[in-house]
């Protein structure tokens, strides 16, 4: 599902062997990584095509496939973050606390998995935080696991110490992520007379970076976030 889900339209020619490009895909990345190449695409969207979360059209005269009104639901209720980080933030912080007793270690462990997975960044040892709303899709989670009495979610506005853009810079260790996007660019810059095989591998490393982005919302970032140059430089 995140395959054709991070997908959604696919309308113009890409240089891999199925000829896609990925609208919900370029919009974030930039470019559609390795591991989603045809052997990937081609076992996931016959899937797909029987359940209806996917259908084939032609579009500027070219064959595509798209996800369908059901696909592109289920994509966003498994994938939330992928289609809150287009959006513009409401200020609103999620705080998510536990206490969970160590005879439930596994399912505390899934739980701090979970939420790692869904972008939410750590605050404390039992304590991580979002700007954005998870809240049905943990709400289920918790429930579906058992642990309602040991789970609170919170809402909450700013209202003293480091401002916003600090706590998120501190948190998800944006000084890190800030400094391996410049190295990139610098690398990419380098190389813009180079054979096409070195820029890909660059992209490949660009790639790995924003897998461990959280993909946070602009009022967070600092003004002069390179992650936003870099991916117009390199794919563009």
């Amino acid at each position: 599902m995140v395959t054709i889900g991070l997908v959604g339209d696919v309308f113009e020619e890409l240089k891999d062997p199925l000829e896609m490009q990925a609208h919900g895909c370029h919009y974030l990345y930039g470019w559609v990584p390795e591991r989603w190449k045809r052997h990937h695409f081609k076992r996931a969207a016959r899937r797909m095509l029987k359940t209806g979360d996917i259908e084939k059209a032609i579009v500027k005269g070219k064959p595509v496939l798209r996800l369908t009104s059901q696909g592109n639901e289920k994509w966003i209720r498994e994938f939330p973050l992928f289609h809150l980080a287009q959006g513009r933030w409401d200020g609103l912080w999620r705080i998510v606390s536990f206490d969970i007793p160590e005879q439930l270690k596994g399912r505390r462990e899934s739980l701090r998995e979970k939420i790692e997975r869904i972008g939410m960044g750590r605050l404390q040892e039992s304590l991580y935080i979002t700007p954005f709303d998870f809240g049905t899709d943990l709400q289920e989670f918790v429930q579906a696991h058992g642990l309602t009495d040991f789970v609170v979610v919170f809402e909450a506005n700013h209202t003293f110490g480091e401002d916003s853009k600090a706590l998120a810079w501190r948190v998800w260790k944006l000084k890190e992520l800030q400094e391996r996007y410049t190295k990139l660019l610098e690398q990419y810059r380098e190389l813009e007379s180079a054979d096409a095989r070195k820029k890909h591998a660059l992209q490949v490393n660009y790639e790995q970076v924003l897998l461990e982005d959280p993909l946070l919302p602009r009022e967070l970032l600092p003004d002069d976030w390179v992650g936003w140059e870099a991916r117009k430089v390199i794919f563009n």
